[in-house]
């Protein structure tokens, strides 16, 4: 299940780092979901399998803390980058004519950087 999503988050980063033509501002939107996937994938997933069959919930170790924290995070992360995605789409269906002068390159940035920060603020503050 682990190689399932790693590889079909792979291959949904990879087309829009290699083409330019991808390099549009949804498309950083759904980079960003991807790459918060993939790390979900890779950092959340293995050892929370691994902590279900040990007694990690009782033993407060620095390895069941961290793993909280990037699950508090990148779930989080995940969330708010679907909600950007969401924003995004009302824009350019709703308002067709104004989606461009609204949405560009710039705003997406500040939606992907206030969404990763809120979600490490979110991780830091609850698991801390």
């Amino acid at each position: 299940m682990l190689m399932v999503n790693d590889t079909s988050t792979v291959n949904e980063i990879h087309p829009c780092y290699i083409s330019h033509d991808l390099h549009v501002p949804t498309n950083y939107l759904i980079l960003s979901l991807a790459v918060a996937d993939l790390l979900v994938g890779v950092l959340v997933f293995p050892f929370s399998m691994a902590f279900t069959v040990t007694s990690c919930w009782y033993h407060e170790d620095l390895a069941c803390k961290l793993r909280e924290v990037f699950d508090v995070i990148l779930s989080t992360a995940s969330i708010l980058n679907l909600c950007c995605i969401s924003i995004d789409r009302y824009y350019a269906v709703c308002h067709p004519l104004a989606y461009k002068s609204k949405i560009n390159n710039c705003i997406i940035g500040v939606m992907i950087l206030v969404s990763w920060g809120v979600a490490a603020l979110t991780g830091i503050v609850l698991c801390m």
